[in-house]
């Protein structure tokens, strides 16, 4: 039987097949990571005077620099690079597999966290998570009077 040329992409999307699964891990990663940043990154706004830095202003530059734009903001671009293609592709192998069949609640949960437009998937909540994380750090550098460009020309 010949694959239908719909499947042609998706199915080259899968191959290897841990691409799937380092795929969704790395999502789940992502947003678990950004949200726990991001619970610490209000803790620190929250403390002193909402005028003044609240922290050591050479380590917020310091965590900024070094972690955040040096490490995480790469990863988060070759996720998204990779692992979203093949998440799009498990989403459209799953609606072309369960056209006319019941799913188990089982595979209706697993596609709920494939559905692109689902703010509680995947993508979608990475995406969220990415932009509080960037709302909460524009408040910390602008009371520690630092700007991204200069410590984006600080390395």
């Amino acid at each position: 039987e010949t694959p239908s040329p719909s499947l042609d992409a998706p199915l080259s999307q899968l191959s290897p097949e841990a691409l799937a699964g380092r795929s969704i891990l790395g999502f789940v990663i992502a947003i678990n990571g950004l949200n726990e940043s991001n619970r610490a990154l209000e803790a620190v706004l929250a403390a002193g005077a909402p005028d003044a830095c609240p922290a050591d202003r050479a380590a917020v530059a310091g965590v900024f620099r070094d972690h955040y734009a040096a490490r995480v903001q790469p990863w988060l671009v070759q996720l998204k690079a990779n692992g979203a293609p093949v998440l799009v592709a498990l989403h459209r192998l799953y609606r072309v597999a369960a056209a006319g069949v019941e799913p188990t609640p089982t595979m209706a949960a697993f596609a709920a966290q494939l559905e692109p437009s689902a703010a509680s998937a995947l993508v979608p909540a990475t995406r969220a998570a990415l932009q509080r994380h960037i709302d909460l750090w524009r408040p910390l550098l602008a009371r520690c009077q630092l700007t991204v460009a200069d410590l984006a020309g600080s390395r």
